[in-house]
């Protein structure tokens, strides 16, 4: 059922040139190495023109929170930059 759902998505928009992921969990903590071979297995079974997901998220961090406030808000405005770009 996700697969179909996901495929359904996709489909509206075979000509796509690149598909981000966005969290504002870490990478490593979130759910993105786990979903990212399933949206690229998607896109190549639905043949789009891309087969690859970028990221737009906090990088990989052992702790769960920076600390700083000002850093998190920072990390924050950076990735929602590429994820709307």
């Amino acid at each position: 059922m996700p697969f179909q759902s996901l495929e359904t998505e996709i489909n509206k928009y075979k000509n796509a040139s690149k598909i981000t992921w966005c969290q504002e969990e870490h990478q490593n903590q979130g759910p993105y190495f786990y979903i990212e071979p399933r949206i690229r297995s998607t896109l190549k079974h639905v043949k789009s023109k891309c087969h690859e997901v970028e990221y737009a998220g906090r990088a990989p961090l052992a702790s769960t929170a920076t600390g700083l406030h000002k850093l998190h808000e920072k990390e924050l405005k950076d990735f929602l930059k590429v994820a709307m770009s």
